[in-house]
């Protein structure tokens, strides 16, 4: 079990029991819902068992709060090289050197030091493979496919297990597609790319996954995203008479979300480079002013908080699987007269804590889930 983030909410994050050759490592643990006992269980007979370079902090169970907990454990287990603070009592079984009740809570910099979830990106393999598919309203070119490996952890009541699943992530070229109506016309405008900003890790590009990603995890950070339209064959904003982004919700599924989600859209201050853009930069040696990215809102205010657009995902709603709108009429129209530079859209959350939400990216196979720039003008004569 690797690079996975645990909230423990009952019994334990992760048991191992009886088992033999098992790793535990690179994942964060925490929770604060007041129930189970522990981080990671170890239990009856264990061989070689390695548990190493995780987080633990913060966890508060019921009947005890520990790290690593001992349950009639014995064998060969080794825990060393994991970081706890706020958990207690810290290790109960198993030998080696960690650190324990450090002067430092960041769950970030430990990160950045090779700690807990997020300091591991996991790619099993990668493949080419080319693509054709003509329609009357689209033409899709799949150019390239990656073969990556999601690790999803399942909380039952009394463990957490970890499942792999081989997921194609496929990279399209423009998609353009047509509606006429007698009064309007309506055109989806081809995207060119997205781009995921990630705290945990500020200096990783994340261009190629089939999710876009805003909002905050306790413990982990803060998620934004980048994207932007092919905008050129435009020439007359006031023949605009309205502009729609849409993205697909999907995640998390079936699951509840302590915060309401109130997603956001601003203008980014300067051109982004697709193949280098960071939380940290927009090119490679080029800074963000400001971490996270730069922004512009609709008053024109540097890091102002009113959004060109937005749209509320309540805590209580759960993802039903379909496009929610927002309006960019305004800052599309800006675009297009020229008034500012095109630098696409850039989306997050409000408040940024406890209300991370996941929409699908222009990378998932399936065209009827990416996100979607309709654009309606006056029909001419």
């Amino acid at each position: 079990m690797y690079n996975c983030y645990v909230e423990v909410q009952t019994n334990t994050g992760v048991r191992v029991d009886n088992c033999a050759n098992i790793e535990v490592d690179h994942n964060t643990f925490t929770g604060s819902a007041g129930s189970g006992w522990c981080c990671v269980e170890l239990e009856n007979t264990l061989t070689n068992v390695n548990v190493h370079h995780n987080i633990m902090h913060d966890y508060k169970g019921s009947s005890s709060s520990a790290g690593i907990g001992n349950w009639n454990a014995k064998g060969s287990i080794s825990v060393h090289d994991n970081v706890m603070w706020n958990v207690s009592p810290y290790v109960e079984v198993g030998s080696g050197t960690n650190t324990l009740g450090p002067s430092d809570h960041s769950v970030e910099n430990w990160v950045a030091k090779g700690y807990g979830y997020g300091s591991l990106e996991s790619v099993s393999s990668s493949q080419d493979t080319t693509v054709d598919s003509t329609s009357e309203t689209a033409t899709q070119t799949a150019i390239s496919a990656t073969a990556t490996t999601e690790t999803e952890v399942a909380t039952t009541n009394d463990q957490t297990t970890v499942s792999e699943t081989a997921v194609t992530e496929t990279v399209p070229e423009q998609v353009i597609e047509t509606d006429n109506t007698s009064s309007t016309e309506e055109n989806a405008t081809g995207i060119i790319i997205d781009n995921r900003l990630r705290e945990a890790s500020p200096d990783v590009v994340y261009q190629d996954k089939v999710y876009i990603d805003i909002g905050g995890r306790p413990g982990v950070g803060r998620y934004r995203d980048l994207i932007q339209f092919d905008l050129s064959e435009y020439d007359d904003a006031e023949n605009i008479t309205n502009a729609t982004l849409s993205l697909y919700w999907y995640y998390p599924d079936g699951i509840e979300r302590p915060e309401d989600a109130i997603v956001e859209i601003y203008r980014p201050a300067a051109a982004w480079s697709p193949e280098n853009v960071t939380w940290n930069s927009r090119d490679t040696g080029v800074l963000w002013t400001q971490p996270g990215g730069d922004w512009f809102d609709m008053n024109n205010t540097s890091q102002g908080d009113a959004p060109y657009a937005t749209i509320t995902l309540n805590g209580s709603d759960i993802p039903d699987n379909r496009y929610y709108e927002l309006n960019v009429t305004e800052l599309v129209k800006k675009y297009v007269s020229g008034e500012y530079e095109n630098t696409g859209f850039l989306i997050k959350t409000r408040y940024e804590n406890a209300d991370y939400v996941a929409f699908y990216s222009s990378d998932i196979e399936d065209k009827d889930k990416r996100p979607i720039l309709n654009i309606e003008e006056k029909a001419v004569a």
